[in-house]
């Protein structure tokens, strides 16, 4: 279930939703984006990471289907393995080809090493999103894209 302050209107449509898996991956990542809406709303519900230091998650999009992944921003504070976290972050434009895609945070920026914000004036479409943590590997929670026109 997500936490309804993170959802900051109801006329958003669930198109992806992937939860982590046996074994801790590093990254989940959900490709083959729908490209009907204009603006995503990416939710990290109950995140958390395995490694003994702080780190904090990132939001990565690719215009290639994964295979790179340009844009990126932080999208949670630094946090102990131990912390369990609640984030969001948008994406504007991103099946505007002809338009810059931006990217940041619900709330701001949150780490002065990593920015909260990201563009880029591609012409290609945001067709894959990647959510990972900047060391060790997501060990719980889930991943949410919402998308409206």
């Amino acid at each position: 279930m997500v936490a309804p302050h993170l959802l900051s209107y109801s006329t958003k449509t669930l198109i992806a939703s992937s939860s982590t898996i046996a074994g801790s991956p590093g990254t989940i990542t959900i490709t083959d984006l729908d490209q009907d809406y204009t603006e995503l709303q990416v939710i990290l519900e109950g995140i958390s990471h395995d490694d003994g230091s702080n780190r904090y998650f990132t939001l990565k999009a690719s215009m290639d289907n994964g295979s790179t992944y340009p844009l990126e921003i932080a999208v949670s504070p630094v946090t102990s393995a131990a912390g369990t976290l609640h984030c969001a972050a948008r994406i504007y434009n991103y099946s505007q080809a002809a338009l810059t895609k931006y990217m940041m945070t619900d709330g701001g920026g949150f780490n002065n090493s990593q920015p909260g914000y990201d563009s880029d004036a591609t012409a290609d479409t945001v067709d894959a999103i990647q959510v990972g943590v900047n060391s060790g590997n997501i060990d719980a929670g889930t991943v949410y894209v919402f998308a409206s026109r």
